[in-house]
């Protein structure tokens, strides 16, 4: 009798292990998907960025743009104004009247003034103006045509109500615009005296400034003498008359 022979089962192991192969693959395959991901991300962060800029170059051009011409000149003038209160608040100017020892004038002189640097040669009437001098220490200088010292004197200018000389301080509310006459004799500098330049300055353009009380009793003198003239003319013209 043929005997009874049953299917031999084949085992299953190809199937577990495609699909075992392919949960392998699978898993793989998801960090590789994942990379693009990243890339994802990093392209977006990077467009943000870009994008960023691009509205901060676009906000800076939107600022730049409104700022005119005419906007720019008003700022620089504000700005210049506020400079110059600053600098008138914090100093004085001087006209140094440089004269000999006979109280005369000294034109064609090359001084300068420190501590800031300044140069100036007197006028005719033996002038130099100076602006901008700072409260504090200062030396003036008077200098020979090759630029060597022949004398110098130290002074300081400090703040006050009024405007006086002491010695070598002078004494001046801020702003304030002085003369300062400086004897030079020997190549020695002295501070002679000090009056306001604007109670003055016309004394000092037409370079009478030594010789006002005199020309003023000149002209009263000649005053005088006319009057005496016409007097003496009217009583000799009536005694004519009479006869």
């Amino acid at each position: 009798m043929p005997k009874n022979t049953e299917p031999e089962s084949k085992p299953t192991v190809e199937p577990t292990t495609i699909e075992e192969t392919t949960e392998k693959v699978t898993t793989a395959e998801e960090p590789t998907k994942e990379e693009p991901t990243t890339a994802k991300h990093s392209e977006s962060s990077v467009t943000t960025e870009s994008s960023t800029g691009t509205k901060a170059d676009e906000t800076k051009s939107t600022v730049y743009s409104t700022e005119t011409p005419e906007t720019a000149a008003i700022a620089k003038e504000n700005e210049t104004s506020v400079s110059t209160t600053e600098t008138t608040a914090a100093s004085v100017k001087c006209t140094v009247k440089m004269v000999d020892a006979e109280n005369k004038a000294i034109n064609n002189l090359n001084l300068e003034l420190h501590s800031t640097p300044q140069a100036a040669v007197t006028d005719a009437n033996g002038c130099a103006a100076f602006d901008s001098i700072e409260f504090g220490s200062h030396t003036l200088s008077a200098k020979a045509a090759d630029g060597t010292t022949e004398g110098s004197v130290s002074f300081t200018i400090a703040e006050g109500n009024t405007l006086a000389l002491n010695g070598n301080v002078i004494t001046a509310p801020n702003g304030a615009d002085f003369i300062l006459t400086v004897r030079y004799d020997q190549n020695n500098l002295e501070l002679v005296s000090i009056h306001d330049n604007a109670a003055r300055s016309s004394e000092v353009i037409l370079g009478i400034e030594d010789y006002a009380e005199w020309i003023g009793a000149f002209l009263f003198g000649v005053g005088i003498a006319m009057a005496m003239y016409l007097c003496v003319y009217a009583i000799s013209s009536a005694v004519r008359r009479r006869k």
